[in-house]
């Protein structure tokens, strides 16, 4: 039941991005053209005897044949942290635990454990710089008062996180709240 939820939302955000690539003008007119060419052509071939299904059937299908020509396909978005530097500091650092791993000796888990740590704050710091710019567009665009803009910025930046958990409180026998690990273990002991 999860998983179908999932996909449709995904699938949902995929035609959103269909919509907005075709608000602009010549795509839009293109898009119109097709579809109107196809559906002069379903209607000019009906027969009188055709249910309201089969009409209904030939139209969807017309529309979707015209939808996968005009408008194109949304891919997911590369990170732009992550560049050829950052594959090859992984290619080797690949090749170097594989080698520690076939080899088993101290001198190639120290080049390996170097090579990840060296790899490891590439990545953080492209990953910071990344984020830095991100926060400077949306600075930018609180300035010049683009607030759709800003508040995608901001969604999107706080969808970055992931998962945080919600702290949790209990009360103890006296009416104290308690928030930590062990306290909370002592309480129901």
């Amino acid at each position: 039941m999860e998983i179908t939820k999932a996909r449709n939302q995904v699938t949902e955000k995929t035609k959103n991005n269909r919509i907005v690539w075709l608000r602009t003008n010549e795509k839009k007119v293109e898009y119109e053209r097709n579809l109107r060419g196809e559906l002069e052509a379903t209607t000019n071939n009906t027969d009188e005897n055709k249910t309201i299904e089969e009409t209904w059937g030939r139209i969807k299908a017309k529309l979707e044949v015209t939808a996968k020509k005009c408008i194109k396909e949304t891919k997911k978005e590369k990170k732009e942290s992550f560049d050829e530097e950052c594959k090859r500091e992984l290619q080797s650092r690949r090749k170097l635990r594989l080698k520690m791993l076939q080899e088993g000796t101290e001198e190639a888990k120290n080049k390996f454990e170097e090579q990840r740590r060296e790899t490891k704050m590439m990545l953080r710091n492209k990953k910071r710089k990344h984020y830095e710019k991100v926060l400077e567009q949306i600075e930018e665009n609180n300035r010049n008062n683009d607030i759709r803009h800003l508040y995608q910025g901001v969604k999107n930046e706080d969808e970055r996180r992931g998962y945080q958990p919600k702290p949790v409180f209990y009360k103890d026998k006296d009416g104290k709240i308690i928030a930590g690990d062990g306290e909370i273990l002592e309480r129901w002991k």
